[in-house]
């Protein structure tokens, strides 16, 4: 049975190799709507919505830093949490769900795929697992707000689920979200580069201009940002399929690079050349 990308996440989305590669880390918050937050750390943005129903909290990071996230959390709103939703199945996005599952009874939701994936990796403690999976979408009625969730196929993964707090007007779409960065699409796993595009004009399509962005990685962002990163993808896939056309190998078009502009996207986790492989 073939272990899913759990571990090789980890160690991509996580501070440099040493004994204990969390020990410094510290979760840090910024609220960006009225009890909204975006929780950072190590791993994948979060975000936490509390009030009089409890806390909800999309996406929770590695198993390392739980007891981290959980203080937090504490801190800002006196609670523990009531749900998780996971955008998908990647590690650093559902690291800590057996952790919040076992000592605070959160339930734990997600797409059907991301349950899929989880329950084949045999390195994931099943107590982890999403209790309810949905097929297309999920709405919650929950701090005085109405929360809808829905299933975006085959983009970053194909588990991949958005999260969009419609009074707050916040969205968080997971990992179809890599702010200021090339995005990591993970082509193994049902990603798919013209489906992860189709996916962000649709989210696009969706929200203002006021709309609140908690990306899958990097700083907070408004439509006007996300609209660069869809900029940037579908220009750079231009300038790949241009040459892969005139029939030049990947070995050579990563040779070539991409146009000098696009440089400040590169990454440690997806730099220029890894970009270039998944476009061609």
């Amino acid at each position: 049975m073939r272990k899913l990308l759990i571990s090789g996440l980890m160690a991509a989305f996580a501070l440099p190799a040493a004994a204990d590669r969390f020990e410094d880390v510290t979760i840090e918050h910024n609220e960006v709507a009225n009890n909204i937050y975006m929780l950072t750390g190590a791993g994948g943005n979060m975000l936490m919505s509390s009030g009089d129903d409890g806390v909800f909290l999309v996406d929770d990071q590695y198993t390392q830093v739980a007891d981290r996230i959980a203080e937090k959390i504490q801190e800002l709103s006196g609670e523990e949490v009531h749900y998780i939703l996971n955008t998908h199945f990647h590690g650093d996005h559902v690291g800590s769900n057996m952790w919040f599952a076992n000592n605070q009874s959160s339930t734990i939701f997600a797409h059907d795929h991301v349950r899929e994936r989880l329950s084949n990796d045999d390195s994931f403690n099943e107590t982890g697992l999403p209790a309810i999976t949905f097929d297309s979408a999920i709405t919650f009625h929950f701090n005085n707000d109405t929360i809808y969730v829905f299933h975006l196929s085959n983009g970053h993964t194909d588990g991949d689920s958005a999260v969009w707090f419609k009074n707050a007007n916040v969205l968080h779409p997971g990992d179809l979200f890599f702010n200021k960065r090339f995005p990591f699409i993970d082509l193994k796993s049902g990603g798919d580069v013209d489906g992860y595009i189709a996916n962000v004009e649709q989210l696009l399509n969706r929200i203002t201009d006021d709309t609140v962005i908690i990306p899958g990685h990097g700083p907070l962002a408004n439509k006007a940002d996300y609209q660069s990163f869809l900029n940037m993808m579908k220009k750079t896939k231009a300038e790949v399929d241009t040459m892969k056309q005139s029939g030049m190998t990947l070995d050579e078009v990563k040779t070539k690079g991409l146009s000098d502009k696009w440089k400040d996207w590169s990454w440690s986790f997806i730099n220029e050349e890894r970009w270039i492989a998944t476009l061609y």
